[in-house]
């Protein structure tokens, strides 16, 4: 496949998707709860999903809030076609109202090649939310979500000193249930995982809540008794898996 262009979609043929889902076993990543806190209920605060640090967000102010439930396509009458789009964001936010690490070089998470993100971690502390929104799906009027798959590329500049707090997808502008992996991240850039074709992230989808513009991921990083650390991400992705309806 040639170069992508940023912040547009391409179709993956259905026949890939044991592909990736194949990779995505031999890469080892699982999706696990996110390691500073008990079971969490969807919707999740902010406040709940980070460390603690910082005021419960006012779900109007910024561009997180606690996602909504939605409804499916209880009318769908599947076809049997199975398609997967995927596209990168042509947003990328610092949202501060939970964490204290900030991120910089925001535009870095958009697309390999560019930079990446990058935050730097003491102690134990965790970064804000890296936002990234603008995914301009165009899936057609009449069709089921199957599942979504984050993948982006992470490194730390130190030595098990970094690791996932959570990622968690947007909903109507809301935030959803995190996940995370379970390794620490390594001092090489390596490319991970999120999701799949398959899981849907504990949560109903709607075309609609797919193409909105709102629609994309929440990223946080927490350190494990860091002494300056760099967190980096860049490359981030989304990929929509989806049936076709009859009509």
């Amino acid at each position: 496949m040639g170069e992508r262009t940023e912040g547009l979609s391409y179709t993956v043929p259905g026949a890939l998707l044991l592909g990736i889902a194949a990779c995505n076993i031999l890469s080892g990543v699982e999706n696990l709860e996110p390691a500073l806190g008990g079971d969490m209920v969807t919707p999740v605060s902010l406040r709940d999903a980070g460390s603690g640090v910082g005021a419960t967000p006012d779900a109007g102010a910024g561009p997180l809030a606690d996602a909504q439930p939605v409804q499916g396509d209880a009318g769908c009458v599947p076809t049997g076609s199975v398609e997967t789009v995927v596209s990168t964001p042509d947003l990328v936010v610092d949202d501060a109202r939970s964490g204290t690490a900030a991120w910089s070089n925001l535009d870095g998470a958009k697309a390999s090649g560019g930079g990446s993100a990058r935050a730097t971690l003491e102690g134990n502390g965790v970064t804000h939310w890296l936002v990234t929104t603008g995914y301009h799906f165009t899936l057609p009027p009449r069709a089921s979500v199957r599942g979504i798959e984050v993948t982006l590329a992470r490194q730390s500049d130190g030595v098990d000193s970094v690791a996932d707090q959570g990622v968690a997808l947007l909903q109507e502008g809301g935030l959803g249930r995190p996940k995370a992996t379970l390794p620490v991240w390594s001092y090489l850039r390596q490319p991970v995982s999120y999701g799949g074709p398959t899981d849907l992230w504990e949560t109903t989808w709607t075309v609609s809540s797919i193409n909105a513009s709102t629609f994309g991921v929440a990223i946080a990083v927490r350190g494990i008794d860091a002494t300056g650390e760099r967190a980096s991400i860049d490359a981030v992705r989304i990929a929509v898996t989806f049936e076709r309806c009859e009509r």
